[in-house]
């Protein structure tokens, strides 16, 4: 008989804002001063090496994401294409 793995739940957190690309969050860190930068940089590096692993070792790499919309009014910058 095998064991039915459930998948791993992962909740967004509202304190903060969420960027909808990669892209966008690492232009973010960038703003910021050099070693400023790479503790942001290395707190997602090792947030997202954990996330997977959470996924493969208890879901079988399957998860179930429910984003949580930021509880703060951010302003967006605005994108021009010429």
């Amino acid at each position: 008989m095998t064991k039915k793995i459930k998948p791993l739940k992962i909740q967004g957190n509202g304190m903060y804002y969420t960027y909808k690309t990669q892209e966008e969050l690492l232009e973010y860190f960038d703003s910021h001063t050099p070693s400023e930068a790479i503790l942001l940089h290395t707190g997602m590096g090792l947030t997202i090496n954990m996330i997977i692993n959470l996924m493969c070792e208890h879901a079988d790499g399957k998860a179930i994401a429910e984003p949580t919309p930021s509880i703060f009014k951010t302003k967006t910058k605005e994108v021009k294409n010429d």
